[in-house]
């Protein structure tokens, strides 16, 4: 019986080649591209989602607003107004020419976050620690170092642990 089972496998195997392992070798071997599209089936995965799945949360988003506000950047109420805020848990990359600002504004934007309590992390690629340190104390401070920078060292000091 094992013998009978094993031929008939062979047999149908004999009878219908193996698929093609991606379009290219299909169109190497002359296969229907559209054969083989119209019979393939879809292969789930957890990652990939449809309007379904998501429908209910979309819809609260919507309805809710304020629930998925984040925490806001004081010194630029338009940029707030645009964004709704930092939202716990994303993350923001701001990309753009050199000398277009992203530091300037990164810095102002941590400096207003830190002020609230909140964490934040960022990196730039374009200057050295140093220098985005003395970017970051000068907005701080409102002021340009080193002018003042004796008088205020002790008020560095004191928000270095922000």
């Amino acid at each position: 019986d094992d013998d009978e089972e094993d031929l008939s496998f062979e047999a149908a195997s004999e009878s219908r080649p193996q698929p093609p392992k991606d379009a290219n070798e299909a169109l190497l071997q002359g296969w229907d591209i559209n054969e083989l599209l119209n019979e393939a089936s879809e292969l789930p995965h957890e990652r990939i989602l449809k309007f379904s799945d998501l429908r209910d949360q979309v819809i609260h988003e919507i309805t809710n607003p304020d629930k998925y506000r984040g925490v806001p950047v004081p010194s630029l109420p338009g940029f707030t107004s645009l964004i709704k805020g930092f939202r716990r848990g994303e993350m923001t990359v701001l990309t753009g020419p050199t000398g277009s600002g992203k530091t300037t504004f990164l810095g102002q934007t941590s400096l207003d976050l830190a002020e609230q309590g909140v964490n934040v992390l960022w990196g730039s690629f374009e200057i050295k620690n140093t220098r985005l340190m003395h970017k970051l104390l000068q907005q701080y401070m409102k002021d340009v170092l080193p002018i003042g920078l004796a008088e205020r060292e002790g008020s560095m000091e004191e928000k270095k642990k922000m």
